[in-house]
């Protein structure tokens, strides 16, 4: 049996499954102004495992899950016991829309984890961004299930085979703190500016 594997690499398979074996199977990792808005959130999230009550709600914050089923094993940044069962809540600096999807797999993870801890079934999930202090809520539905597992069957091989995927050279590429060490070509920047003599009508 391998060592259970870590939940964070389901996002990142989900975003681009060769920046998940940069990180997961290469080591590498790379910090741009992104990442550097992730990490200081997560330290203000991640101040040890505590449960807090207001107005009735308890809340777990940094709380360990696991599942032998899937053989994944990871934390969550935070958990709401609602109406007696587990609501788990993850932090994102800020609102971006091409992540959406893969951090919907990753609470969608998370679910399925804290599902075989507790014996029931969670119905919603939620993705909380921290500049706009909102709360998105995400549907566990069959779908967002069936696709989440996919990408966890997907990452296991990629972790067993340790292969690299191919570049895949589209609009995420830009955006990513691992584009100089993956091999994708990035266009020029636009160096056009106010001092740029420009051809009439094309203005």
């Amino acid at each position: 049996m391998f060592d259970p594997m870590p939940l964070s690499i389901i996002e990142h398979y989900a975003y681009c499954p060769r920046q998940a074996a940069l990180i997961h199977v290469e080591g590498l990792w790379s910090a741009n102004a992104d990442t550097a808005r992730g990490e200081a959130n997560h330290a203000a999230v991640d101040r040890g495992v505590r449960s807090e009550s207001r107005a009735g709600l308890v809340t777990w914050a940094s709380l360990p899950v696991w599942s032998e089923r899937l053989n994944l094993s990871g934390v969550c940044d935070a958990v709401e016991i609602v109406d007696g069962a587990p609501v788990p809540i993850e932090h994102k600096p800020r609102h971006n829309g091409r992540l959406m999807a893969p951090a919907a797999q990753q609470l969608a993870a998370q679910a399925l984890c804290l599902e075989e801890m507790w014996g029931c079934h969670i119905l919603t999930a939620a993705l909380f961004t921290r500049a706009d202090r909102r709360r998105h809520e995400i549907a566990i539905d069959a779908a967002l299930r069936t696709a989440t597992e996919a990408t966890i069957r997907s990452c296991h091989s990629l972790l067993y085979d340790r292969a690299l995927p191919p570049v895949l050279e589209d609009r995420r590429c830009a955006g990513c703190s691992l584009a100089e060490v993956c091999g994708v070509e990035l266009p020029d920047p636009d160096e056009t500016s106010l001092f740029t003599p420009q051809t009439e009508g094309v203005w």
